[in-house]
């Protein structure tokens, strides 16, 4: 036989997040009474969460990498992937991150393992943060460029599809400094 909690209590309310202790004993029609068995456990309903710090996402091959800051927050996240995608969803690159910081970098630099500069294109980062319970954070760029031309300005929107009702669109922009820029203006 099994005890289920759904997380709630007798009258359907959700309980907190925190350390619960457990007493179980039974007994038969003549009294005789078990020992008690005791224990505790970890009640943890809150997802990490993954925020974007810096990043360049401009790749030119072999010359300027792609650099993703990641920010991890929450219960306490156990471990962070990220894996690299190219426009046909096919991994290019994974990264398994440990999250003994709160922050973590990722740097490519836009070759495979034999040297040679990976095709042009839109690229996607996709970063999931699990922690011990089970919990899921999410953070999706599909907006990496590779490239092999020098752009002395770029900009790039942090998110592939933007609603308003979320807020505003952030832009990630990169300014090569150059003799012949005098300004620019977005």
């Amino acid at each position: 036989s099994a005890i289920f909690l759904d997380g709630t209590d007798d009258s359907g309310r959700i309980l907190p997040d925190g350390e619960y202790f457990y007493s179980f004993y039974a007994w038969d029609e003549q009294d005789n009474i078990s020992r008690a068995r005791k224990g505790r456990f970890s009640l943890d309903t809150a997802a990490p969460s993954v925020s974007l710090r810096a990043a360049q996402l401009y790749c030119r091959p072999g010359l300027q990498p792609l650099e993703v800051e990641l920010v991890f927050a929450g219960s306490g996240s156990d471990s962070a992937t990220a894996v690299l995608a190219d426009e046909e969803g096919k991994k290019i690159s994974q990264w398994n991150i440990p999250l003994k910081d709160p922050s973590a970098k990722i740097y490519w630099n836009g070759l495979d393992a034999n040297g040679k500069a990976h095709k042009p294109g839109r690229y996607a980062l996709h970063v999931i943060a699990k922690d011990a319970a089970g919990n899921r954070g999410e953070l999706v760029l599909k907006n990496a460029i590779v490239d092999q031309e020098v752009r002395v300005v770029d900009i790039v929107p942090e998110e592939y599809y933007f609603s308003p009702a979320r807020g505003v669109l952030k832009c990630i922009t990169n300014v090569q400094k150059s003799d012949k820029s005098a300004e620019w203006l977005f």
